[in-house]
């Protein structure tokens, strides 16, 4: 059943996205459906899989379409949950991207911290964080 479920869920999106007019606006509208799904109910434990999967599709859409606006939002959001699920060198790959390819990005000092953060807290690199820290 669980997955069947992982399959229904992506398929059912891209059903709905169908109707959109550009790639770029329906992989949007996946995003934001899978976004919905994983984060709907608020008390529940988070479908680790799900996570996984919205993780790579936030990055393929990065890949497929790096000027668009959204772009370094969406590798935040898969460098966050990367670190949240346990994808420590996922992460500092994210944000290394992020602070190479959008400099200028509003939440590029969270990205260094975090990166900083991931060395010392997942990865157990002191001398790695301290030098990002400083």
């Amino acid at each position: 059943m669980k997955k069947l479920k992982s399959f229904i869920y992506p398929f059912l999106a891209s059903l709905i996205v169908l109707g959109c007019s550009s790639p770029q606006a329906k992989k949007k509208e996946a995003i934001k459906i899978l976004e919905n799904d994983l984060f709907a109910n608020e008390n529940k434990m988070i479908d680790r899989d799900k996570a996984g999967e919205l993780v790579k599709v936030h990055v393929s859409f990065a890949d497929e379409f790096p000027n668009d606006k959204d772009t370094p939002d969406y590798l935040f959001k898969a460098g966050d949950m990367s670190m949240n699920l346990n994808m420590p060198q996922n992460a500092i790959k994210v944000f290394d991207r992020i602070l190479k390819d959008y400099p200028d990005f509003e939440k590029a000092p969270q990205c260094l911290f975090l990166k900083g953060y991931v060395y010392e807290n997942e990865i157990g690199d002191l001398n790695a964080a301290k030098k990002i820290y400083e």
